[in-house]
């Protein structure tokens, strides 16, 4: 007889022996015994595994790549409550990084009545994964089963001949429910959002349907199958801990459920049941295995129609912006801008183009400020123009031309019957500018409810169109422009302070016309050309007395009064060279060499508006009243109005 050391040594020796991988592990997961075995199929040598731990070594990760938390692992969960633990698709780890498929059984270890370890047994399964696969493609290819062929039949009809998966479903049922005589119970469940719901079925008692027909994750058996993606056969449910108290109920004694899957993703189950054990049979499972294809199939028919759908709508969609933005570029297009017009060679100018060049190739936010007439669209675009968005739309908003009641709807879109007269979806302003430039002209304008929705616009670039609810998200730079002080409005209550501050990123000020006189000989050298050219006329130069008079002037209306100045100069000239001329709606006083210091600009502004209101009638709108004149809007005429004191006689100003 062996002694024991002789009888150890033996069992060693067999252990060693072994084909499988045979390990055992401490109460805290560290190797106490590896076979060689075990050891080449993780590419270690014994010496090295023992007393590291196992978990660590050969199953940190999930098949899925992710993560595998010790907590979560069945080896070590087998020696921390006592209960033998069976995986068949896991993975383990080999040194080299490399992982291989593996089944395994985790038994714990007891020491006077204590748990102190584990035993691992594994194997790599990895040729039975292949073959499975093989089995898998084979039976792909098998045709229907003759004794179904009906039902089979039946469901594929229906899969080709609508999209309806309702319909489909419900077919599915009926003919299994009619075809196999030994299930009472048909049903058909699908995976919606957090719940599995009963789509269809047949036999079932009213009490039971109400009870199940929607199974919240992960209870109960159909969940099992679900996150298993296996079928389950059970011939007599009286050795079944899995089926629910409602199946048992209802009488249920065996049954048959085969998992549903749309692109190798288990969605749903077809399960059949009956009131008696030991019912069905290969050709059962065989029967469901196909008809739970076709109702994949469906399934996949059902999202690629309903794919399809949202995609020409996205197409429409993508159509009539497309339209929209053609026909806000042809309006668009009708006026010529030359950046080359930023004209002028001040120092102010040459500040405010250095911060043009600085800001353009970023994505921040700009706010340009300036007085009416000062180019501030110009400046907008040159940003544009010189951004990584230039080739994307450039879309204008002239916030105070825009209708009240439609500012909304101009800006966000709407849907059809957002509102009477709203026959069609449109695109907004904030749509066609998606990946490009947004100008808000006049931003101090916009009404104060609107200011809130343009706020979520810059803050988390989405927004719905006016009687809509789907988010549209955008990618849009944000340029604004005002003549208004918006830090005196915010203090007013007019503007809201988190959307001045949203906008205020970047500012730009426009410096007026009468700050920056150096650029007016420039500019009147650039519109005498443009002008001449555009009427055909043989103008190259102007009086002194005429200078020195447009240099003297205030200029209230700034680059666009002066070009208009210019534009009607050259209209009325006889000669090669603009004299000055009373038709001009310009009178140029005293324009000698001292003109300039006769009294303060704010003087000469005043005097200026207040000869040209009395000229017109005081009439400030209009083609012929003083805003245009003045080359001005009527709003901002009005405020300078307030500011230098004049006032309509006999009037409230």
């Amino acid at each position: 007889m062996m002694d024991d050391s002789e009888k150890s040594r033996y069992n060693e020796l067999i252990l060693n022996a072994a084909g499988e991988g045979l390990a055992s592990a401490d109460i805290n997961g560290n190797l106490t015994f590896i076979n060689p075995a075990g050891a080449k199929m993780l590419g270690w040598e014994v010496e090295e595994l023992i007393s590291r731990p196992g978990h660590d070594i050969m199953h940190h990760t999930k098949p899925d790549g992710s993560p595998y938390p010790l907590e979560e692992c069945p080896i070590y969960a087998a020696f921390q409550d006592g209960v033998v633990r069976f995986e068949d698709n896991e993975m383990f780890w080999r040194k080299d990084g490399s992982s291989f498929p593996v089944e395994y059984t985790s038994t714990p270890i007891r020491e006077g009545g204590k748990f102190v370890g584990t035993v691992l047994v594994f194997r790599d399964i990895t040729a039975r994964k292949a073959a499975e696969k093989t089995l898998r493609e084979t039976l792909g290819r098998l045709s229907k089963m003759n004794r179904y062929e009906s039902i089979i039949s039946v469901v594929t009809r229906t899969v080709h001949r609508t999209i309806n998966l309702q319909e489909v479903l419900d077919n599915a049922v009926e003919a299994l429910s009619e075809n196999i005589d030994k299930a009472q119970h048909v049903s058909i469940y699908m995976v919606e959002g957090g719940n599995a719901i009963m789509r269809a079925y047949r036999g079932y008692p009213d009490w039971f349907v109400e009870r199940v027909k929607s199974i919240p994750y992960p209870a109960g058996l159909t969940w099992k199958i679900i996150t298993d993606g296996k079928p389950r056969y059970c011939a007599n449910v009286d050795h079944d801990k899995t089926i629910g108290p409602a199946a048992r109920e209802a009488g249920i004694k065996s049954y048959l459920c085969m998992p549903v899957f749309l692109e190798g993703k288990s969605v749903g189950t077809i399960n059949v049941s009956s009131l008696h054990k030991n019912v069905f049979d290969k050709e059962e499972i065989q029967l469901l295995k196909n008809v739970a294809q076709q109702v994949g199939t469906a399934i996949n028919n059902a999202h690629q129609a309903e794919a399809l759908k949202k995609a020409l709508s996205k197409v429409e969609e993508l159509k009539n912006r497309l339209q929209a933005e053609n026909i806000y570029l042809r309006e668009e297009i009708k006026t010529e801008y030359n950046f080359d017009e930023i004209i002028g060679r001040s120092e102010a100018l040459m500040n405010v183009l250095r911060k043009v060049e600085h800001v353009a190739p970023t994505e921040a936010t700009v706010l340009i400020q300036g007085e009416t007439g000062t180019g501030k669209e110009l400046v907008a675009r040159a940003i544009h123009h010189f951004s990584l968005r230039k080739d994307r739309p450039l879309v204008k908003v002239n916030c105070p031309a825009l209708p009240a009641g439609l500012i909304e709807s101009e800006l966000f879109g709407h849907e059809k019957g957002a509102f009477t007269g709203a026959l069609s979806p449109k695109t907004g302003r904030f749509e066609l500018a998606d990946g490009g430039t947004i100008f808000l002209d006049e931003i101090g304008d916009l009404p104060l409810e609107l200011q809130a929705k343009l706020l979520r616009v810059l803050q988390e670039g989405e927004f719905e169109r006016l009687g809509g609810s789907r988010s549209i998200k955008v990618s849009v730079r944000v340029i604004a422009a005002t003549n208004r002080d918006l830090k005196q409005a915010v203090e007013e209550g007019k503007f809201r302070a988190d959307l001045f501050y949203r906008l205020n990123v970047f500012p730009v000020f426009i410096p007026p016309l009468r700050e920056r006189r150096e650029d007016i000989p420039v500019l009147v050298g650039h519109f005498i050309t443009k002008y001449s050219k555009k009427l055909e006329k043989k103008i190259d130069n102007i009086s002194q007395e005429m200078m020195n008079g447009l240099l003297a002037h205030p200029w209230p209306g700034n680059v666009r009064e002066l070009e208009n100045v210019i534009e009607r100069a050259v209209i009325v000239a006889h000669s090669p060279v603009i004299q000055i001329d009373e038709s001009l709606d310009m009178r140029l006083e005293d324009t000698g060499p001292d003109t300039r210091s006769a009294g303060t600009l704010e003087d000469v502004e005043r005097n200026y508006i207040l000869r040209v209101l009395e000229d017109k009638g005081w009439v400030i709108h209009g083609e012929r009243g003083a805003a245009v004149v003045l080359g001005m809007n009527p709003h901002t005429l009005r405020s300078r109005m307030k500011k230098l004191g004049i006032r309509k006689p006999g009037g409230s100003g």
